[in-house]
C-alpha cells in the first residue's frame, strides 16, 4: 500500500510540473489605428469616432461612375453620441468636393443606399468612399458595402481602415497593405483589447512571444518594435520571404541601449524597407504565448510541427509579394524559402 500511495504522489507531482511547463496561448489583433499602412478588411469592422470629426475609409480602390448606380452599405449597433451626428457616407473624387455625395446613416435602419450621379462627378473616376464620423465617440459596426450596377448586380468593396479620427475593434487576421516605410500597427491582446507588455521588475522568471503567422511571404523587411511610453527601443527584423515572424520579450532582451532594464508597454510591427511599396502582409494567426523558457520552446515546437510540408506545387510569389507562375525567372518565394527561379 505504502509503494501504490508513493506512485500516485509521484504521478501528482509529474502532472503538477508538466500543468507548469505548458505555455498560455491568447489570440492577439491589430487596432487597426495606424498610419502608412491601409488594413483592409472584407467585413464586419467596427468603427468608433475618437474626435469630433473622423473618416473611415471603404475602399482605397477606383471606379468608372458610369458604371454603377448606387453605393449600398449594410451596417449594426450604429450608436450617436449627439443626435442626429452619428455617421454619413461620402462618396466622389478626393480631387475636387464639388463631386462629393452625403447620405446620413438612420440609426434606426440597418442599410443606406446613396445614388451616383455621374454628371455631378463630371467625367472623374470615384476613388473616395468613406464613412465619416460627425461626432466623438459615436459607434458603428459596418457589416459590408458594394458598388451596384444598373443590373442590380454588385461590387464588394474592400475596407481600407481609418483615414484619421477613427479607432477600429481589433482584427485577428487582417491583410496589412504597407504603404511606406515605417508604417506600423500595434497588436494587442483580442480578448480586452489590452496592449502586450512585459516587466522584468515582476516578471523575470517568465517569457512571452509574439507569434505572427502569414499565409503568404513577406514581400517587405518587417521589424517587431517594443516600445515603452510612445519609443521604441528594441526592433526585431524580420527578412522578406519569411512566413513565421517572432519577438521573445524575457529579462534578457527587454534591456535599452545600455543594458538597463526597461519595461515593454506595447509591442508593433512596423515595415522598414525603404522601397517596395504597396505590399500586403496577409495574416493567418496572431497570439502570443506565455510561461517558462521550456514550456515556450515546446509551445513553438509543436506549432511549427503542424506546419505543411514543403510543396512544390506551393504558390509562388517574387519580392514584391505578387504570386507569379513557374515560368518566372528571377529571385522567388516558395513554401516560406527564397531562390532563383531560372528553370
Amino acid at each position: 500500500m505504502k509503494k501504490i500511495f508513493t506512485l500516485a504522489i509521484a504521478a501528482l507531482a509529474a502532472l503538477s510540473v508538466s500543468a507548469q511547463d505548458v505555455a498560455t496561448k491568447q489570440t492577439l489583433a491589430f487596432t487597426g489605428n495606424a498610419w502608412n499602412v491601409n488594413v483592409l478588411a472584407t467585413g464586419n469592422v467596427g468603427i468608433t469616432c475618437n474626435s469630433q470629426w473622423g473618416e473611415y475609409k471603404l475602399t482605397s480602390e477606383s471606379f468608372d461612375a458610369a458604371d454603377y448606380s448606387s453605393l449600398h452599405v449594410e451596417y449594426s449597433d450604429l450608436v450617436q453620441a449627439e443626435e442626429g451626428n452619428g455617421f454619413q457616407i461620402i462618396l466622389g473624387n478626393s480631387s475636387d468636393t464639388n463631386t462629393e455625395s452625403y447620405l446620413d446613416l438612420d440609426p434606426n435602419a440597418t442599410s443606406a443606399d446613396l445614388t451616383i450621379d455621374p454628371a455631378k462627378l463630371g467625367g472623374k473616376p470615384i476613388n473616395k468612399i468613406e464613412l465619416q464620423g460627425k461626432s466623438k465617440d459615436s459607434y458603428v459596426k459596418v457589416i459590408s458595402a458594394a458598388l451596384v450596377k444598373a443590373d442590380g448586380s454588385r461590387t464588394p468593396l474592400t475596407f481600407a481602415g481609418p483615414a484619421w479620427g477613427i479607432d477600429v475593434d481589433p482584427l485577428s487576421t487582417p491583410t496589412l497593405q504597407f504603404t511606406g516605410q515605417y508604417g506600423g500597427q500595434e497588436l494587442v491582446v483580442a480578448e480586452d483589447g489590452s496592449h502586450v507588455t512585459y516587466d522584468p521588475a515582476t516578471e523575470a522568471g517568465v517569457e512571452k512571444v509574439v507569434v505572427i503567422k502569414l499565409s503568404q511571404p513577406l514581400g517587405i523587411d518587417v521589424n517587431l518594435e517594443n516600445q515603452n511610453g510612445g519609443s521604441g527601443f528594441a526592433w526585431i527584423g524580420q527578412s522578406t520571404g519569411s512566413t513565421f515572424l517572432t519577438d521573445t520579450l524575457n529579462a534578457t532582451t527587454a534591456v535599452d541601449a545600455t543594458g538597463a532594464a526597461k519595461a515593454v508597454d506595447q509591442v508593433w510591427i512596423k515595415a522598414s524597407s525603404s522601397e517596395g511599396y504597396p505590399s500586403d502582409v496577409v495574416v493567418e494567426e496572431a497570439y502570443l504565448l506565455t510561461g517558462t523558457h521550456e514550456a515556450i520552446l515546446a509551445g513553438i515546437k509543436n506549432v511549427k510541427a503542424d506546419a505543411k510540408a514543403l510543396d512544390e506545387n506551393a504558390p509562388m510569389y517574387n519580392l514584391a509579394g505578387q504570386q507569379v507562375t513557374k515560368a518566372y525567372k528571377g529571385v522567388v518565394i516558395q513554401n516560406g524559402r527564397k531562390f532563383l527561379n531560372n528553370k
